[in-house]
């Protein structure tokens, strides 16, 4: 029922329960039993900008190539594929207190995207801020705005497909400012 996109099941006379392994926590005693040293201790930076150089590329393509064949509908993709990833998160449905929640996503995506959160209304509006946005450097390095940008876009409707599906509300994209830093305000559809 969590992971249905349409929130057109629902179950209301069961305890819901939900695998909650953490395979982020088991990584250390794999590289310890396989006595193997993490690939990206092997990496120089040079690798990374040259992988960082392919990403831009290739995020920008996937993003144009989805706008290209969706149109407007571009935006239920990435919020779609936020849904469909939350799936793959089990630990997130831990909470549904927004507070909770938000502080478990900003853990459990601190390595890629940091961002602050500010719940207004008992959770009815949620701000995110992203103090250093890396698609902001992807899109403004392929000569678009940031915010304006499909990729933007798919990356906002995605945040809302992850926050709906661990609260089991759906958040819609309400505002965004691209001014110093990028921020993002969903509330409550309907």
């Amino acid at each position: 029922m969590y992971i249905c996109p349409s929130r057109c099941l629902t179950v209301s006379d069961a305890i819901e329960q939900r695998p909650f392994h953490r395979i982020e926590k088991n990584v250390a005693l794999v590289a310890h039993f396989l006595q193997q040293t993490p690939a990206v201790a092997q990496l120089s930076q040079a690798d990374y900008d040259e992988a960082l150089q392919d990403t831009h590329v290739r995020l920008k393509a996937l993003a144009d190539a989805l706008k290209e064949i969706m149109g407007r509908g571009q935006k239920a993709v990435g919020r779609s594929a936020g849904t469909l990833s939350a799936a793959h998160m089990p630990e997130m449905y831990e909470t549904s207190n927004p507070t909770d929640l938000l502080a478990a996503m900003r853990r459990r995506f601190a390595n890629a995207f940091d961002f602050e959160a500010k719940v207004e209304q008992e959770g009815e509006t949620i701000t995110l801020t992203f103090p250093n946005c890396a698609l902001r450097n992807v899109v403004t390095g392929q000569g678009e705005v940031a915010g304006t940008a499909s990729l933007c876009d798919l990356f906002h409707e995605y945040w809302a497909g992850l926050m709906g599906a661990f609260s089991g509300r759906n958040y819609s994209v309400a505002t965004l400012s691209t001014v110093g830093q990028c921020s993002v305000k969903f509330q409550i559809r309907g």
